[in-house]
This record gives structure tokens, sequence and C-alpha cells, in this order.
């Protein structure tokens, strides 16, 4: 991709992202997690608390476009890489939190996925 193209990408992001938002930068991003683990994570048991935060993270639909933005801005396709990599995992996760119904602990599938 040429430097011009690359160049109104980030334009056109940074005009309709608001500078606030917590997809208008990876920093921003990582504070609205932590702000969101402070308040809602931080006290629960730690079963409950796994399930709550796969939760949370399962809605980060859009941290594939932070991938992307961060990716044209620092020249650097990792960034989207990693965002992909992510959310992709994520969705396993869950899927398979929800397929193996009740009978399996949510920790067991968390652990098993890290693993890999």
């Amino acid at each position: 991709m040429d430097n011009k193209r690359k160049e109104k990408l980030i334009k056109l992001y940074n005009e309709n992202t608001d500078a606030a938002s917590k997809y208008y930068s990876i920093a921003n991003f990582v504070g609205s997690l932590k702000s969101d683990y402070e308040k809602y994570i931080k006290d629960l048991p730690e079963e409950e608390a796994v399930r709550s935060w796969i939760n949370i993270l399962d809605f980060q639909h859009n941290l594939v476009y932070l991938g992307v933005i961060e990716s044209l801005r620092n020249n650097d396709y990792r960034y989207l890489d990693n965002a992909l990599y992510t959310y992709v995992n994520i969705g396993m996760i869950k899927n398979l939190g929800v397929q193996s119904s009740y009978d399996h602990c949510i920790l067991t599938v968390f652990y098993t996925y890290s693993l890999w």
C-alpha cells in the first residue's frame, strides 16, 4: 500500500473515531480494560472472574479495527496479526465454553487454550 492511501485511511479513521474512544489507540484500549477489571472483575471469585473476563473480551469486535489502524500508523503489520489472533482465540474459547455445557469447568477450557 502506498503512503498516500495509508495516510487517507488514517485520516478517515481519526475523523470517525473519537480520540477518547477505547479503540482510538492501544493505550486507550489497555486503559479501558484496566478500568473494566477494576470495576467489574477484581473482587469476584476466581471462576466467576474468568467467565466475566472472557465475556468482556468477547465484546471486543472492533479490536480488529484497532489492529488495522495501529498497523497503518506504525507500518508494522504485527499489530494486525496480533489483533486477528486474539479475536479468533477469544471466539474459540467462548464457543468451547458454550459447547461444553455445564459439565466442564470454564477454567479447564481456558487452561487448555492457553497451552496452544
